[in-house]
C-alpha cells in the first residue's frame, strides 16, 4: 500500500495496490531476482526438456529417485532428445548434499542458489557434490567431458564439510610437532619453560621434574 502497509486480500484492490512497480528494479534485491527470473525463463527457452507438451514423453523422460528420500528434498532426472538433466529442490533447514554415482564426466549447472542462466553458471567435476543449500534449487546438465575431480580436491571437499575431523587432525598435528620440539630441547631450556608456567600459577612443576630430563 502507498503508506507502507499490507493488502492481505487485494483480489479486489485497484492497480495502484496490485500493479507491478518496474521501477522498483532500481533497488539491488529486485534487480538481482529480475535477472535470476530472466536467466530461468531464458534456460527453459534454450532446453527442450523443460518445454514437454506430451504426457507420454512427459512420463517416460522423468524419473523420481526413492532411494535419495530426504525430508524437504526432492530430486530427478530429465532425459530427453540424448541430455539428461538433474533437478534438485531442497526445502530443508540445512544444506543438502548429493554425491554424484557418475562414472565419467560430471553436471553443468545452470540454476542454482543464486544464478539463473541459458549457459553454465557453474561446474561439479565427478566424484564431488552437487551442494544445494536451504530453500534454493539446482539444475543441472550431465557432461560426460568433465574430468574426474582429482585425489585432493576430494580431500579438500571431505574437510569442507567436515571441519571437526580438520580441526582434529590439526590438533594432532601441533601436538606431535610439540612434542618433537620438546624431545629435542636443551635441559636448561626444558626447566626454563616449566618455571615460566610455574611462576604464573599455569602448572605446578616438582622438583622431580625440573632434574629429570
Amino acid at each position: 500500500l502507498p503508506d507502507g502497509g499490507f493488502d492481505h486480500n487485494s483480489y479486489q484492490s485497484p492497480d495502484s495496490v496490485n500493479q507491478i512497480r518496474w521501477t522498483t528494479k532500481v533497488n539491488s534485491l529486485e534487480a538481482d531476482m529480475h535477472a535470476y527470473y530472466m536467466g530461468m525463463i531464458a534456460f527453459r527457452r534454450s532446453h527442450p526438456a523443460f518445454r514437454l507438451a506430451d504426457a507420454d514423453i512427459i512420463k517416460q523422460s522423468l524419473s523420481f529417485d526413492d532411494t535419495l528420500y530426504r525430508d524437504g528434498v526432492i530430486q530427478y532426472t530429465i532425459t530427453y532428445q540424448g541430455a539428461t538433466y538433474l533437478i534438485i529442490h531442497n526445502a530443508g533447514r540445512s544444506t543438502y548434499r548429493y554425491q554424484s554415482e557418475l562414472t565419467t564426466g560430471g553436471y553443468q549447472i545452470y540454476i542454482n542458489d543464486k544464478q539463473a542462466s541459458a549457459n553454465p553458471v557453474g561446474q561439479v567435476l565427478g566424484g564431488l557434490s552437487v551442494v544445494v543449500p536451504p530453500n534454493s534449487s539446482v539444475v543441472a546438465r550431465v557432461d560426460t567431458s568433465l574430468a574426474t575431480a582429482g585425489f585432493f580436491a576430494k580431500i579438500g571437499e571431505f574437510f569442507t564439510f567436515n571441519p571437526l575431523v580438520l580441526a582434529l587432525l590439526i590438533f594432532v598435528a601441533v601436538g606431535a610437532i610439540g612434542a618433537m620440539i620438546w624431545s629435542f630441547m636443551p635441559k636448561t631450556s626444558k626447566v626454563s619453560v616449566l618455571n615460566y608456567f610455574q611462576y604464573f600459577g599455569k602448572a605446578k612443576v616438582s622438583s622431580k621434574a625440573t632434574t629429570n630430563p
